[in-house]
């Protein structure tokens, strides 16, 4: 069983805690047009209540690179919360932010088959994802365009 989400310049300007850049972005996004969305009959609890750990990798065209961890908590009725820190390969200034609130919340859909779009608030693309039942884990990947991002989300659960 698992529980889900997500976050950062994927999920943190995606989820709009900021803007630790990552080198070489563009100044907005280019998101997909029209947008993705979910066909009716997705089970929402899916994406099951609680707190996931993640890992997100996200590189640009200019060479860019950005990783984050992440705690993501679902509510299983469709919103995401979380917190992230972030570390990133730009050649000057501040490359790494200590763990801190996502302070724009997110929410998602889900098809049928467990498959769906979480859309984050303050103009950032969505992101797509699966869910793995078996593994427990949330997959998901990066809409903009000329941006790679891959983030896997595992449920936390109180045996370990």
């Amino acid at each position: 069983m698992i529980s889900l989400m997500v976050t950062a310049s994927m999920l943190l300007v995606l989820l709009g805690r900021g803007s630790p850049q990552i080198a070489g972005a563009a100044a907005g996004p280019t998101c997909p047009s029209p947008a993705p969305s979910c066909a009716s009959g997705g089970n929402l609890p899916d994406f099951e209540e609680g707190t996931y750990g993640c890992t997100l990798i996200t590189t640009n065209s200019a060479g860019g690179i950005q990783v984050q961890l992440l705690t993501i908590t679902s509510d299983g009725e469709g919103d995401i919360s979380g917190t992230a820190a972030v570390n990133n390969n730009n050649a000057s200034g501040t490359t790494f932010s200590g763990f801190t609130a996502l302070t724009t919340g997110a929410t998602y859909c889900l098809n049928p088959n467990d498959s769906g779009y979480i859309f984050l608030a303050g103009g950032a693309c969505p992101l797509a994802l699966v869910i793995d039942q078996y593994a427990e884990e949330v997959r998901l990947i990066d809409t903009t365009e000329n941006q790679a991002g891959a983030m896997t989300c595992r449920a936390q659960n109180e045996d370990g």
